[in-house]
């Protein structure tokens, strides 16, 4: 993590893009699949799990593109490694505190779903286990260096995830 003037940090440490975390381990449920199937449904995926599958990717995607159009709006830069300069109050905000990381959440287990693999649900404890510990945690610790009060009065009112 830098350090600017004062001993508080210039950013929040994360060293690498976090859709990485979601992305990454897809990549390696789609090579493992190829190998070693592993589904969800044996006989194949019916309509419903496809369209529910779907459903969830567009929406999660939605989500995401939510938080960045409100990023963009308040000309608040969305890379962690990145100093912060305000405080995003509105729109997903108003809901969950990382409405970007949710969405890829969404998304994710509706890729999983849509194309019928089970690996993804498998690495999914890996992929919440590195996005709480190793992304939001560093996120919440530089937030409430910044913000002080104001971040933890929002965080009284607005959840991590929902």
């Amino acid at each position: 993590m830098q350090v600017s003037e004062g001993d508080r940090p210039a950013n929040a440490g994360v060293r690498f893009p976090p859709p990485l975390v979601y992305v990454l381990p897809f990549l390696a449920a789609f090579l493992l699949n190829d190998r070693i199937e592993f589904l969800i449904v044996g006989g194949g995926a019916g309509p419903l799990q496809v369209t529910a599958g779907s459903v969830l990717l567009v929406a999660g995607f939605g989500l995401m593109a939510w938080g960045l159009i409100t990023f963009g709006r308040l000309r608040i830069n969305a890379l962690p490694f990145r100093a912060a300069r305000a405080l995003a109050l509105v729109g997903p905000y108003r809901f969950t505190r990382n409405p970007m990381y949710l969405g890829l959440l969404v998304a994710y287990l509706g890729g999983s779903l849509a194309t019928n693999w089970a690996w993804p649900l498998v690495f999914l404890p890996f992929v919440l286990l590195v996005m709480n510990g190793f992304v939001i945690a560093r996120e919440e610790r530089y937030l409430r260096a910044e913000f002080g009060a104001d971040y933890e009065a929002y965080c009284g009112r607005v959840r991590r995830w929902l």
